[in-house]
């Protein structure tokens, strides 16, 4: 698993916590839709297409680079 996550635990954190949705500006997550769309990416597609989110929705300007970690 990406992230080394089991995806029905990210799934069921996301669809609990109200910040995380906020963030995400979803409403719901459904697991089987989860699959499916991950089925559609190879690893690094996968991860280059979660750091473009993040970085999309990160509203603070940087004048340098930033880490950041996933756990």
């Amino acid at each position: 698993m990406f992230f080394e996550l089991d995806v029905s635990y990210a799934v069921s954190e996301v669809n609990k916590r109200l910040e995380l949705r906020k963030f995400l500006r979803i409403e719901e997550v459904k697991l089987r839709a989860v699959y499916s769309f991950m089925a559609e990416f190879e690893a690094d597609q996968f991860i280059n297409f979660v750091f473009s989110i993040l970085n999309a929705n990160s509203k603070k300007s940087r004048s340098r680079p930033s880490i950041l970690i996933l756990d």
